[in-house]
């Protein structure tokens, strides 16, 4: 995550989209939204839990970021403390509205994985006809799977068994490997 910050806005647009152009040369997609650009960085806990309230009773703060700035670090869990503590007090005072940004957040999170899911599957489905194309193609690697077919498949399923025996019995190959799938199946 890029996130850009100062004090001139036309600067930091600026800056952004050659950062974007940047990235898109070298074949990293650009932000849908461009890059994040902020100014309301928080320095003390009660600024940003004052930002944070506010935040809470507007409209639209589901998708909202807050930039808290700590150098060392040691301010950081008290004020998630204090987040919480208005988040629980947003939460009893308005326990429908509350219930509601809850659920939302629950969808956010099932989309998110959804997306992630439905991008695996994606990948995992041009991988397959990549290797379709290949099998298709004049490639040795058909050649390969057609020889495997025609001389390996081919063999009913008893001989096929009988060859794991001698296997076995020639030292090639445990005999608790013909049982089970978690033992190394050859001896080196």
């Amino acid at each position: 995550m890029i996130n850009l910050t100062g004090e001139d806005p036309a600067l930091l647009r600026g800056q952004a989209a050659r950062i974007s152009a940047y990235f898109t040369d070298q074949g990293f997609p650009a932000p849908a939204t461009g890059l994040p650009l902020t100014s309301d960085i928080f320095r003390t806990q009660d600024e940003c839990t004052a930002h944070y309230e506010k935040l809470l009773r507007s409209e639209g703060f589901f998708n909202e970021i807050v930039y808290f700035y700590s150098p060392r670090g040691e301010a950081f869990a008290p004020l998630i403390d204090s987040l919480k503590l208005q988040e629980a007090a947003f939460g009893s005072s308005e326990p429908r509205l509350y219930s509601v940004v809850k659920k939302n957040q629950l969808y956010e999170r099932t989309v998110h994985l959804l997306e992630n899911k439905l991008l695996a599957t994606e990948n995992e489905l041009a991988n397959q006809k990549q290797y379709a194309e290949i099998l298709r193609s004049g490639h040795q690697s058909r050649e390969i799977q057609d020889y495997y077919n025609r001389e390996y498949e081919a063999l009913p399923l008893w001989f096929k068994r009988l060859g794991h025996l001698v296997k076995v019995l020639a030292g090639k190959r445990t005999f608790r490997s013909l049982f089970r799938d978690d033992v190394k199946k050859h001896k080196d």
